[in-house]
């Protein structure tokens, strides 16, 4: 839990969404302790400390007793940083259900719920990069809500405000939202791999690296060059030691734009998307790709790009490959089953491990290529 200071902003103009009463949002708590004001977010797990003469005006606005255009500053800060949310907005939520989009994406069930005005681009935007797992789900299955309100777009989970965004960040944040989900229920001895996953003739190619490898842009290279896609950034490992591919439709950085062009001839054409670290990203409708079969990997490859390296596959031992992969690797249960580690040993031990060291995309693709025609 941290504990800070809530600092008055710069001056800006009250957005449309504000023009209205406030409401503490949900989970947000006010206390009091020997003299000294503060808020509590149960979802977060943060207290912030008022600093004096905030605490009234909070509870003014809260209260709506007075309009939050009345504090433009100060209640856009507390809006945008999910302490205070607009009324109209709980309103919203209240009245007719909008477009459902139920989605099952390995151990999660969710349900996105989208309100929004007619014509607008969220929806297909959301169908497009999300509705290759579209599917049945249960009651229990978690509830994102879109809401769009006013020029802004308010993305709820399980009711309660998280963020307030423009129409480019949405998708980025559902997706963000549904992988921290799928981590939590990721649990009874399964994992999540940080990595790629791809097929070609029954054997399965799996991809792993940091941050800038290039593991999205090589999955694309090579799924539009003979390879069927199964993902780009996520695999489970199941507590039997199967990997199974999350095939999340691939997002690429704009460095990769260029790289990818002459394969995806469409990329130029496709939104721009901005992440909430302030990453621009294009999602590659999976259409243009070649899809995967469910495959058991025959190959591990670990990426280090290199600038002006010549492409080169170095032979690595399976209990390397499998300490650097595993560094990534994410379980609801906090923890690595000792029984699930020995299936995934087995795995590995039966599958050529290689670190791929490159700078020309070209070039990786060919050495891969020939690599399992051989």
């Amino acid at each position: 839990m941290s504990t800070q200071a809530l600092e008055r902003p710069s001056p800006a103009r009250p957005p449309p969404w504000m023009q209205g009463p406030l409401a503490a949002a949900p989970g947000v708590r006010r206390l009091t302790l020997d003299g000294r004001e503060a808020l509590f977010c149960e979802r977060r797990q943060q207290l912030f400390e008022l600093p004096p003469g905030l605490a009234s005006l909070f509870d003014e606005l809260a209260s709506a007793r007075k309009e939050a255009d009345a504090a433009a500053e100060q209640a856009r800060a507390w809006v945008e940083g999910g302490w205070l949310a607009p009324r109209t907005l709980f309103e919203r939520l209240a009245g007719t259900r909008g477009e459902v989009l139920p989605l099952r994406i390995g151990a999660l069930q969710a349900r996105v719920e989208l309100r929004a005005d007619r014509g607008d681009c969220i929806g297909p935007m959301l169908r497009e990069v999300f509705g290759q797992f579209r599917a049945a789900v249960g009651a229990d299955a978690v509830r994102l809500d879109v809401v769009g309100l006013g020029g802004a777009w308010f993305v709820l989970g399980e009711q309660v405000p998280i963020r307030v965004l423009s129409a480019a960040q949405v998708t980025p944040e559902i997706k963000a939202m549904l992988t921290t989900e799928l981590c939590r229920r990721t649990g009874g001895g399964g994992l999540l791999l940080h990595a790629a996953m791809l097929e070609r003739d029954g054997r399965a190619l799996l991809l792993a690296g940091g941050p800038g490898a290039g593991k999205s842009t090589l999955s694309v290279a090579l799924a539009t060059s003979g390879f069927g896609y199964l993902s780009d950034d996520v695999v489970a490992v199941t507590p039997e030691g199967d990997f199974c591919g999350l095939a999340f439709s691939p997002a690429l950085k704009p460095g990769a734009w260029p790289l990818v062009d002459s394969r995806i001839p469409a990329i130029p054409a496709l939104a721009i998307h901005r992440r909430a670290d302030g990453r621009a990203v294009r999602y590659l409708p999976l259409g243009a790709m070649a899809r995967g079969a469910a495959a058991a990997p025959a190959m591990a490859v670990l990426l280090d790009r290199c600038e002006g390296a010549a492409a080169a596959l170095q032979p690595l031992d399976p209990l390397s490959a499998l300490t650097e992969v595993l560094a990534s690797a994410f379980s609801g249960e906090h923890r690595l089953r000792g029984e699930t580690l020995a299936l995934i040993a087995e795995r590995f031990a039966a599958m050529t491990c290689a670190r791929l060291v490159y700078s020309d995309l070209d070039e990786a693709v060919a050495l891969l290529l020939a690599h399992f025609a051989a």
